[in-house]
């Protein structure tokens, strides 16, 4: 299954800096060019990750790629009456990603969007 790098934001970060950070953490990847690209308000009870947005319009569910990893964290609690809002970022590269948790990610590989 496939996922991308993330995490939670620290108090006063910003989304670009939460994704350079959470990347740099988790692949060993510095960014650049590091944007804005969809944001999933999760209301219904399902693990994440989700499948990302293809970042490119109507910016609806890849259904293409695999289904989300079973290293995941609950969505939503009602009975704490919290639940997610995931921003989606977009950035480039030029390093190869090293996983940096194994105990979470058994590994990292760049795919194409429009991979079948």
């Amino acid at each position: 299954t496939c996922g991308v790098a993330g995490g939670h934001l620290d108090f006063g970060e910003s989304f670009e800096e939460c994704a350079k950070r959470e990347t740099k953490e988790e692949a060993a990847l510095s960014l650049t060019n590091v944007r804005f690209s969809t944001v999933n308000n999760v209301l219904t009870s399902f693990p994440l990750p989700v499948r990302p947005p293809c970042p490119t319009p109507p910016y609806r569910e890849c259904t293409h790629l695999p289904p989300p990893s079973p290293f995941r964290a609950q969505a939503i609690d009602l009975a704490a009456r919290y639940h997610y809002v995931v921003i989606f970022m977009a950035a480039e590269t030029e390093e190869e990603p090293t996983n940096l948790e194994e105990n979470k990610c058994e590994g990292w590989y760049w795919i194409k969007w429009d991979a079948p």
